[in-house]
């Protein structure tokens, strides 16, 4: 645990440590990898439909339904 605390402090491994958080959370919470798109993870629910896209530290979220972005704040 000590390393990854380190990670996040400006060492090399910081990024990969960053996106691995982050997909851990979304893997957690039923998100999807693209199988085309690497830093995509799509989530479905009936005709709901939520994409986040991991662009390098930025997170990009597309929704249809609203109540999915309420759902993945933070």
């Amino acid at each position: 645990m000590l390393q990854l605390k380190k990670a996040f402090y400006g060492l090399k491994q910081a990024p990969r440590a960053q996106n691995e958080r982050i997909y851990t959370y979304l893997k957690k919470n039923r998100y999807e990898h693209c199988s085309y798109e690497h830093a995509l993870c799509i989530k479905r629910n009936g005709e709901n439909v939520m994409f986040v896209a991991l662009y390098v530290d930025e997170l990009i979220f597309i929704r249809n339904n609203v109540e999915l972005i309420e759902g993945i704040k933070m």
